[in-house]
């Protein structure tokens, strides 16, 4: 069921709704894993996501996320995707992955994920030194690269970055 008049977000299988800043993290701190969230435009802030689900633009919605996602990717998560769902964020990282390990992968879609940072590496995507999750990443735009960074700069990162582990993706 796609809900076009919906503020905020809609758990799909529960049909709770939630809104305001916080709507799509207070969603996924109701929801049971393997749930899907419905996110209608609006702007929302950083989440953590810590369980399977899915998190999707509803129909002709434009939802934008203006911090950092977390993704908590330890033993029991499995499988996250993103789908529609605009990162902007100030900071250096759109999306980071914790070090802990785990099976099930994180998928980002029709996305745009947008970097105003300061300089320096931009990690559009940063998975830790443990983290082997697959991910895919498609259709999805890469946009507002600080002019300080080079093209080896710009990329997805896993582990760490001048570490022996380390290993950019570039983009």
């Amino acid at each position: 069921v796609q809900i076009n008049t919906l503020a905020g977000v809609e758990n799909t299988d529960t049909g709770n709704s939630f809104s305001g800043s916080s709507a799509i993290q207070d969603a996924i701190d109701s929801a049971d894993s393997g749930d899907t969230l419905l996110v209608n435009s609006g702007t929302y802030d950083r989440i953590k996501i810590d369980k399977q689900l899915t998190i999707k633009a509803a129909d002709g919605a434009s939802p934008t996320i203006t911090d950092t996602v977390s993704v908590d990717s330890g033993s029991s998560v499995g499988d996250i995707v993103i789908d529609g769902i605009d990162i902007d964020t100030v900071g250096t990282e759109a999306i980071t992955m914790s070090e802990t390990g785990g099976s099930g992968s994180l998928t980002v879609a029709n996305a745009t994920l947008e970097m105003d940072g300061d300089g320096g590496f931009q990690e559009v995507i940063r998975a830790g030194a443990e983290n082997q999750l697959p991910l895919t990443v498609r259709d999805t735009t890469i946009r507002g690269a600080d002019e300080g960074a080079t093209d080896d700069e710009i990329g997805i990162l896993r582990g760490q970055r001048d570490g022996p582990d380390g290993t950019v993706d570039e983009l």
